[in-house]
C-alpha cells in the first residue's frame, strides 16, 4: 500500500443514465488526476469519500490500471501539505469512562455501542469513533478508529472533555473493543451484553 497526497473531489458521471452518480479524482501536487474507486454501487455517493470532499487528504490505497483502489482517507496534515513527507505523529488525548454494550433489553432490535470521553483543546473538536479497516485477524475483538475534527469558527482555547460514540443496529459477537488513535492502541474494552 502506498499514501497518495492530494485534493479530494468529483464529476458526474454517467449523466442521462440510470447509473448517473459521482465519479472521484485526487488532484495531485503535479495537477494529474487520479481517479479514485468507490466502493458504492455507480449512482451512489461513497460515505468514506465524501466526509473528505473538497479537502487536502492522504489516500492509503494501491493504485492499478482502473483507478487508486483506497484502503483510507484521512485528512491531509499540515507538515505533509508544505513538505510532502509525514509530519510526526500527534500524541494521543488523554480518554476515560470507555464502555462498550451489545443492548439486547426491548423494544427491538438490538444495538452495540461504545462510548467514551476524549480531553480535546477546544469545544469545537468533535470526537468520532469507526470501525478500523482492515480488522485484524481474531473476530471476536473489534478494532476502532477514533478521530478528532476541528469544526470551522473561532472556539475558547480551554481543555475539555467531549463524547465519543459509535452505535449500530443489530448484535454482535465481540468480546473486546480496541480503540486507535494515529495507528497506536489507547483502550482495550470488556463488551458487556445487557438482556
Amino acid at each position: 500500500m502506498a499514501r497518495f497526497n492530494g485534493y479530494l473531489f468529483n464529476k458526474l458521471q454517467s449523466i442521462g443514465t440510470k447509473s448517473e452518480g459521482p465519479a472521484y479524482y485526487l488532484q495531485q501536487w503535479d495537477y494529474k488526476e487520479l481517479a479514485i474507486i468507490k466502493k458504492v454501487q455507480p449512482w451512489e455517493k461513497d460515505p468514506a469519500l465524501e466526509k473528505f470532499m473538497c479537502q487536502k487528504v492522504t489516500v492509503i490505497g494501491d493504485a492499478g490500471p482502473k483507478g487508486l483502489e483506497y484502503q483510507q482517507v484521512q485528512p491531509l496534515l499540515q507538515a505533509e501539505a508544505k513538505t510532502g513527507t509525514a509530519a510526526p505523529k500527534t500524541p494521543p488525548p488523554a480518554t476515560r469512562n470507555w464502555y462498550a454494550q451489545i443492548d439486547s433489553m426491548p423494544p427491538s432490535p438490538a444495538k452495540f455501542r461504545v462510548t467514551g470521553e476524549v480531553q480535546v483543546g477546544n469545544p469545537g473538536i468533535e470526537a468520532q469513533l469507526s470501525v478500523s479497516q482492515p480488522q485484524g485477524i481474531n473476530p471476536a475483538i473489534l478494532l476502532m478508529d477514533l478521530n478528532l475534527t476541528q469544526k470551522p469558527g473561532p472556539w475558547p482555547q480551554e481543555m475539555t472533555w467531549v463524547p465519543a460514540k459509535y452505535e449500530k443496529a443489530g448484535s454482535a459477537n465481540y468480546t473486546d473493543v480496541e480503540i486507535f488513535f494515529n495507528g497506536a492502541s489507547i483502550a482495550r474494552i470488556k463488551v458487556v451484553s445487557t438482556t
